[in-house]
């Protein structure tokens, strides 16, 4: 049986989750992030905006394309509300995923 995965938020933490997962368990899974967000921040290079040494362009890049290719789903939209018990997640589009 196929496995599904999903993991919020598309940063360090959903990034790296998400592609160890796939990798892990390579063609058995569908791995899908939700994020807010559809741009990676590093956050430890932020000191240097006020002084100049770093633009944002420096800073982030746009997340779609290296899920797309690790062939992990993505899903640029806020998460809403988790039923563990249910095993769903409600978007902020109306939606949920199991």
């Amino acid at each position: 049986m196929r496995k599904k995965v999903l993991v919020l938020g598309g940063n360090f933490g959903g990034l790296t989750a998400a592609l160890a997962v796939k990798h892990e368990l390579e063609g058995d899974v569908d791995v899908t992030v939700v994020s807010k967000d559809d741009q990676f921040l590093f956050n430890p290079s932020l000191i240097w905006l006020p002084f100049g040494k770093r633009d944002r362009g420096d800073l982030t890049f746009p997340i779609a394309p290296t899920f797309e290719s690790h062939g992990v789903d993505f899903e640029h939209v806020a998460a809403t509300g988790i039923d563990a018990d249910g095993k769903q997640v409600t978007l902020a589009d109306g939606r949920t995923l199991d």
